[in-house]
């Protein structure tokens, strides 16, 4: 009985390291954080003009003072921020709906823009080797769709709960 108690452990381990905390805060109006990774549920339509990103529609230029691999954008109006206890960050989309090109979806990780999508064709998962991963949303003025569904999380972490619960 006991080696079956330590295998769901170790599983509730890994589920609990996967699925992460609960979303904290809102996306588009100063943020949200996961914490261990997690679920985003930003399906059931969008509206037009959704900010959910840099407060300027887009992503900020590099300074030509700041060192290309030193910069790091500024702070978000809002996003979704990622946080793992160590890298790397994954990120699979379950659905994908906005219109394509206009509306989108990034990623910022690894000192950088690593992933932009948009459109109906979930994208492959995005990888980071950063601890941390901010998502981005930007809608246009005129079309919206039906949004997007992703699973965050954090392989190194549910790998180490795993293994130090066996």
């Amino acid at each position: 009985m006991a080696p079956r108690l330590l295998r769901l452990a170790a599983a509730a381990a890994a589920l609990l390291a996967r699925v992460g905390a609960q979303q904290t805060g809102d996306p588009c109006s100063g943020g949200a954080t996961l914490a261990g990774g997690g679920e985003i549920d930003f399906t059931g339509g969008y509206p037009n003009n959704a900010d959910c990103t840099y407060p300027s529609h887009g992503i900020p230029a590099r300074p030509r003072s700041a060192p290309r691999a030193a910069y790091r954008a500024p702070a978000r109006a809002g996003s979704w921020t990622v946080q793992c206890s160590e890298g790397p960050v994954t990120v699979e989309f379950s659905s994908l709906d906005t219109e394509r090109a206009f509306d989108y979806v990034f990623f910022d990780g690894d000192d950088s823009v690593f992933g932009r999508t948009s459109g109906s064709d979930p994208p492959e998962t995005y990888t980071s080797t950063a601890s941390s991963v901010e998502i981005g949303f930007h809608s246009s003025t005129y079309t919206s769709a039906d949004g997007f569904a992703a699973t965050a999380a954090c392989p190194a972490a549910a790998a180490a709960a795993a293994t130090s619960a066996r």
